[in-house]
């Protein structure tokens, strides 16, 4: 069992499905009416150490568990990671195994957890163990079993996997079942993967392209898998180089079922891809997330997302002045919300999520329905957020200066945000011709969010007494002294009477 650090998914364990269905690795506390459940740490006793809840006679018998592992939010509800421990049952604690597993952060009191992969934890319909040493599996079938009943434990690592493949079409085909990624292409080339489905997959992602050039991925429906959707490279971003490569008309749903935050339906990374038209939907944490310069992302159907965790983004991208010339358009946002009791961290999620100083992007005519935020402009500059509508959100627009407080390390001359532009060469061609507002940027207040519109804003919904922007760290006044534009912003009731049918038009089908 293994998990990664943030932002990996490391996983290639035997899965075990019952007629079709994945089973739960046996746990505690269960999963209960398909929502999960966690336990506490009540005190952190050490570095590598906590105490738990409760006199659990069953947590005697983990003493002698070959095998246990705990999976957690140790310090942020946006980081989860699984790491191996003992249990000492006088002492009501676990202690991890820092050897064969990693803390992601550190360990905080209060903090979410559950343990997993005992037998002593068997004990609810839809759970599985596998004893390695033995060769044995034990199943609780989620129904009770007949002649026809089929047991299936996944083995091959992939399901294709191939180096430099070219011109080559992959249609209707119907995958399943791999420990590692599903379909694998490093350096593809004019490649398609049209129409068909790709489930139960255990690794990275269900479809990985890297390195594309001029592929497509096209109404294909990608379900039940552990980590990712579909991850896809491509182009060179020194020299602006597009990919030529497309997404397009895909169902992902119901993915990040074993590492549960950053494993996006769509991860994306280079520089030209297209990514139009998808249905996104169904997972605990991000829908869209990468870096990537010029890159259309438009048309897509994103919702049920980010309900476990907080800070997070339907569509995310942060940390970055050189990731310019991308394009997030006409897309639906629905039901982005959290459910779970998540604490630790920011509490928000957002539709839209322009994190730690985001620049260079234009956000237009989009629409966000009965969500939380619906755009967070994390103090970037050169930002264009235009037409975009807030239908029943708790805040239509955050914006902050988080450079001028508790981030200003990374956007001062000599540190992160210039070290990279200075990666690309930004002075000159093509950076220098393509991103013509990068050459002053450090001699134009650099931490200071700027140059950022905001415009034909509608919105609706909004509890009495609500504002439609929250500004931390800033307010309206030094916003627009800092050469930011405000226009057309309004109030319309009348639109919050719209159906997700009509919001959905603008979504080309």
């Amino acid at each position: 069992i293994r998990s990664g650090d943030l932002q990996q998914c490391a996983n290639s364990k035997a899965e075990v499905f019952y007629n079709g269905e994945q089973l739960t690795l046996a746990r505690y506390p269960n999963i209960v009416d398909d929502k999960w459940t966690w336990d506490t740490i009540v005190n952190v006793t050490s570095n590598v150490s906590f105490t738990f809840h409760g006199d659990r006679p069953l947590r005697r018998q983990y003493e002698k568990a070959p095998d246990l592992w705990l999976h957690g939010y140790w310090k942020f509800d946006w980081a989860d990671n699984y790491v191996a421990a003992k249990v000492n049952a006088d002492e009501k604690s676990y202690t991890i195994d820092t050897v064969s597993s990693r803390i992601l952060y550190e360990l905080t009191n209060g903090a979410r957890y559950y343990v997993l992969n005992l037998l002593q934890e068997l004990d609810a319909p839809g759970e599985y163990y596998i004893d390695r040493k033995r060769r044995l599996l034990y199943v609780y079938p989620p129904v009770p079993m007949s002649a026809e009943s089929e047991i299936v434990v996944s083995a091959v690592e992939n399901l294709v996997r191939a180096d430099h493949l070219t011109d080559t079409s992959f249609v209707d085909i119907v995958w399943s079942t791999s420990r590692g990624t599903g379909l694998s292409f490093s350096s593809p080339s004019r490649v398609e993967i049209i129409g068909g489905s790709i489930s139960n997959v255990g690794g990275a992602e269900a479809i990985l392209l890297k390195n594309a050039t001029d592929c497509r991925v096209r109404n294909v429906t990608i379900s039940d898998c552990n980590c990712g959707g579909i991850n896809v490279t491509g182009g060179d971003r020194r020299t602006l180089a597009s990919s030529k490569t497309e997404l397009s008309h895909n169902h992902i749903a119901n993915f990040a079922k074993w590492k549960r935050t950053y494993m996006a339906g769509i991860l994306f990374g280079g520089c030209g891809h297209v990514i139009s038209n998808n249905t996104v939907a169904h997972a605990p944490h991000t829908g869209i997330t990468g870096r990537c310069n010029d890159c259309v992302f438009s048309g897509n159907y994103l919702h049920d997302l980010c309900y476990e965790g907080v800070d997070a983004g339907a569509f995310y991208a942060g940390r970055s002045w050189a990731e310019r010339g991308n394009i997030v358009k006409n897309n639906v946002f629905q039901r982005i919300r959290r459910i779970e009791n998540a604490t630790h961290g920011y509490g928000r999620v957002q539709a839209i999520y322009l994190d730690d100083q985001m620049s260079g992007y234009d956000v237009i005519n989009n629409t966000v329905l009965d969500s939380d935020t619906a755009i967070l402009l994390g103090g970037g500059r050169h930002n264009k957020l235009i037409g975009n509508k807030s239908i029943r959100t708790q805040l239509p627009l955050s914006f902050d200066a988080r450079g001028l407080t508790w981030d200003a390390a990374s956007c001062k001359p000599g540190n992160e945000f210039e070290a990279e532009l200075a990666s690309y060469d930004y002075m000159k061609p093509p950076w220098s011709s393509r991103y013509p507002e990068l050459a002053g940027i450090f001699e134009d207040r650099p931490c200071t969010p700027t140059h950022n519109v905001v415009s034909d804003m509608v919105f609706c919904g909004l509890e009495q007494g609500s504002s439609w922007i929250e500004t931390p760290g800033a307010d309206m006044a030094r916003l627009l002294v800092w050469d930011n534009r405000f226009a057309n912003i309004s109030e319309d009731e009348s639109m919050c009477k719209v159906s997700l049918r009509l919001a959905l038009t603008v979504v080309a089908r």
